[in-house]
């Protein structure tokens, strides 16, 4: 995963999943500006924000789909 900076404004969609069972959210380590974040990325082209906030929680976490305790907010 390469960091690009836009040349215009862009949306970037992401979500929120949390773990009921023990309070726990899913972050992403950002290694180049050392903070936690939460999984987003850019919407590609005549993708909705929805269905690109869910892919790009899948391409960095697959194993989310095996959660059952996780819930999407």
């Amino acid at each position: 995963m390469a960091f690009r900076p836009a040349d215009i404004l862009v949306t970037s969609c992401g979500r929120v999943t949390l773990d009921l069972t023990c309070g726990k959210i899913l972050l992403i380590w950002n290694k180049r500006l050392k903070i936690y974040q939460l999984p987003k990325g850019r919407r590609n082209i005549e993708e909705s924000p929805p269905s690109a906030a869910l892919r790009e929680t899948y391409d960095v976490f697959p194993d989310v789909l095996d959660c059952p305790q996780c819930q999407v907010v």
